[in-house]
């Protein structure tokens, strides 16, 4: 997967309404924040429009959630602060951690047996994504485009289904 060495340090634009917050200390703690992350993402708009073909919203939330989390547990100490918030075309979700010293730094060139591939696939997920330190914790942050096109909600690859549209010149084509 290719992308900068160092994600970008900056702060998320997105205002809107918080969906939810947790403190995440244990494998357990994630396994309940995810569950329930999903729950309130359902509700969320584009959830249930097969936004990104065969995966939904919540399960990219999810998915999401478990990659930044699990980064933060394992680079720096517990706890995981987490916070979800929404607005009417996109959703932000930030891990904060007490390692204000150490960027999101993306493995490359690594055997995929080895692990380390999460921030490039949250890279590849989100339609922006950075991190920015503020009150002695690191935050590092995703948020995916929950409206408009497929181009502008982060997604590079996806698989053919309910968002390839026949084209108005010819025949349908699939991209994949």
């Amino acid at each position: 997967m290719g992308g900068s060495t160092v994600w970008p340090r900056r702060r998320p634009d997105v205002e809107g309404r918080l969906v939810g917050t947790w403190v995440v200390e244990t494998a357990t703690d994630l396994t309940s924040a995810r569950r329930e992350l999903a729950a309130h993402a359902a509700e969320l708009p584009s959830a249930g429009e097969g936004w990104q073909g065969s995966i939904s919203l919540p399960d990219t939330l999810a998915l999401l959630l478990s990659e930044l989390v699990t980064n933060a547990l394992r680079h720096a100490r517990p706890p995981a602060q987490v916070s979800v918030v929404a607005d009417e075309s996109s959703c932000l979700l930030d891990v904060a951690d007490p390692d204000v010293d150490s960027p999101p730094t993306p493995e490359h060139d690594r055997s995929p047996g080895l692990g380390g591939h999460g921030l490039p696939l949250v890279a590849m997920l989100a339609s922006h994504r950075g991190w920015y330190v503020e009150d002695g914790r690191k935050h590092v942050w995703a948020c995916l485009r929950t409206t408009g096109p497929p181009a502008q909600r982060g997604v590079e690859h996806r698989a053919p289904g309910p968002l390839a549209r026949p084209s108005s010149r010819g025949p349908a084509s699939r991209q994949g």
